[in-house]
C-alpha cells in the first residue's frame, strides 16, 4: 500500500509542484488548504475552483480539503507569540497553527505523513532551517513533515530514516530565485496556477496592515465580521468616528463590488453617477451623513464645481437626496487610515 501524505496547499506554486513531485514517487496525496480570511484572493479564487473540480489542477488526482481557520487566524493576529513579519502577518504562529491543525487531521484519517512546498531560504522570517526545525518543534511534528523541493538539503524525516522513502528521489531548491521552479512547471506540466511567488497573506501587505491596526483598535469582540476583512484593500479607507468607516471606491469595479456587497448599509455616489461609490461602514447621524455626502462629492467628477448632487442608498429603500460640499484636502488626509 502507497505512503499517504496530507499536503498543504495556499494556492500558490511552490505547495502545487511538491504535490505533483509527491504523485510522482508513488505517494497518495491529499491537498490541504486552510481558510484564514487573509490568501490573496487571486489564490482563493483557484482553490475555489479546484475544490469545486474535486481536484488539484495540475496534479495527478490529488483531492483538496478545505478548512475553515478564520477564529484561530485571528487571535494569532490579534496576540501573536513571535510577533509579525513586514507587515502584520504572524508568519511563524501561522505555521505553527497550520502544521498542529494538519497533523490532527491527518492521525484522525490514519494518513502518515505531512508535506509543505516550503523551499529552504526561500524567505528569512519562516523557511530558514533554523525557523523550520523551530516550528515543527512548537507544531508537535517534528520529523512528520517532508518538504520535497528541499528535503536534500534538510535532515530526513521519519519516514525517511525508516526507508519508506527514498531521500534520493527528492529535491535541493534552495533561496530566493524562482527559475528552479519554473523549469519544475514546465516539466511538471503544471499550468493554471495563479502565483510562483509574492507570499500568500494579504496582512503582509503595509496597507492592509495598518487598516487592519485600525479594525482591531475599534473591536472590543475577539471576531471581526469577515465583510470588514473583505474591505481591507479594497477602496480608500476614511476613519469618521470610533465605530463608524467610510470605504470610497477607486474605480468602476470597485464601486460595482461595494454597492453588490453593501447588504444592508448605506453607500453614497454621485446623483448622476459620474463618480465614486462611498460604502459606510458603521452607524451613523445627520452630521456624519455630511461628511459622507462630502467624500462623495470629493471624488465625483464635478468637485469642482461647489456643492454636488448626492444620493445615499440602503437595501431597497427609496434614495435619499442630499448636497455634498467637496471636503478641503487636509482634512481629507485627516480621515485617511
Amino acid at each position: 500500500m502507497a505512503i499517504r501524505a496530507l499536503a498543504l496547499v495556499s494556492g500558490g506554486l511552490d505547495g502545487l509542484l511538491a504535490v505533483r513531485w509527491l504523485e510522482r514517487q508513488g505517494i497518495h496525496v491529499v491537498g490541504l488548504h486552510f481558510r484564514t480570511g487573509f490568501v490573496h484572493r487571486a489564490r482563493e479564487v483557484w482553490i475555489d475552483a479546484a475544490r469545486a473540480k474535486g481536484e488539484l489542477p495540475g496534479s495527478g488526482a490529488a483531492r483538496l480539503d478545505v478548512v475553515d481557520l478564520r477564529e484561530a487566524y485571528l487571535r494569532l493576529v490579534r496576540e501573536p507569540r513571535h510577533g509579525y513579519g513586514s507587515g502584520l502577518n504572524p508568519c511563524l504562529d501561522c505555521r505553527v497553527l497550520m502544521l498542529r491543525t494538519a497533523d490532527a487531521i491527518a492521525r484522525e484519517r490514519g494518513i502518515e505523513l505531512l508535506a509543505t512546498g516550503d523551499v529552504l531560504g526561500q524567505r528569512a522570517m519562516e523557511q530558514s532551517r533554523h525557523a523550520l526545525e523551530r516550528i515543527d518543534a512548537e507544531a508537535g511534528v517534528a520529523g512528520r513533515v517532508l518538504r520535497p523541493l528541499s528535503a536534500a538539503l534538510l535532515e530526513p524525516c521519519d519516514a525517511e530514516r525508516a526507508g519508506t522513502l527514498d531521500r534520493s528521489t527528492f529535491l535541493r531548491l534552495h533561496g530566493r530565485a524562482r527559475r528552479a521552479q519554473e523549469r519544475l512547471r514546465e516539466e511538471l506540466e503544471c499550468g493554471g496556477c495563479p502565483a510562483s511567488s509574492g507570499g500568500c497573506c494579504r496582512l503582509a501587505d503595509r496597507h492592509v496592515a495598518r487598516r487592519m491596526r485600525d479594525l482591531l483598535s475599534r473591536s472590543e469582540s475577539p471576531g471581526i465580521h469577515p465583510d470588514a476583512i473583505a474591505l481591507l484593500d479594497r477602496g480608500r479607507h476614511f476613519r469618521l468616528g470610533h465605530a463608524l468607516k467610510a470605504v470610497v471606491a477607486r474605480n468602476e469595479e470597485e464601486s460595482r463590488w461595494l454597492t453588490e456587497h453593501a447588504g444592508e448599509r448605506w453607500t453614497c455616489r454621485a446623483a448622476d453617477g459620474h463618480g465614486a461609490v462611498v460604502l459606510v461602514d458603521g452607524e451613523c447621524s445627520g452630521r456624519d451623513l455630511d461628511a459622507i455626502a462630502g467624500l462623495a462629492a470629493t471624488y465625483s467628477r464635478s468637485s469642482g464645481a461647489g456643492c454636488v448632487a448626492v444620493e445615499l442608498r440602503r437595501c431597497a429603500e427609496p434614495p435619499v437626496s442630499r448636497e455634498g460640499v467637496p471636503i478641503d484636502p487636509d482634512r481629507v488626509a485627516d480621515w485617511r487610515i
